[in-house]
């Protein structure tokens, strides 16, 4: 069982502004890249000849 001591209070992201000035950032390049890696792939292929592998 665990117990919160006073003297420690928990700090959530509301608290404390220098996390999400750090996270969304992140995420956002994170989420740039999951959408622009797979695009670039998708576009280098050849629309006729990718039928054909499927």
């Amino acid at each position: 069982m665990q117990t919160q001591i006073e003297s420690e209070p928990r700090v959530s992201a509301q608290d404390d502004p220098t996390q999400s000035i750090t996270i969304s950032p992140a995420t956002v390049v994170a989420g740039m890249l999951a959408a622009i890696l797979p695009a670039r792939r998708a576009s280098r292929l050849n629309v006729l000849e990718a039928p054909q592998y499927e």
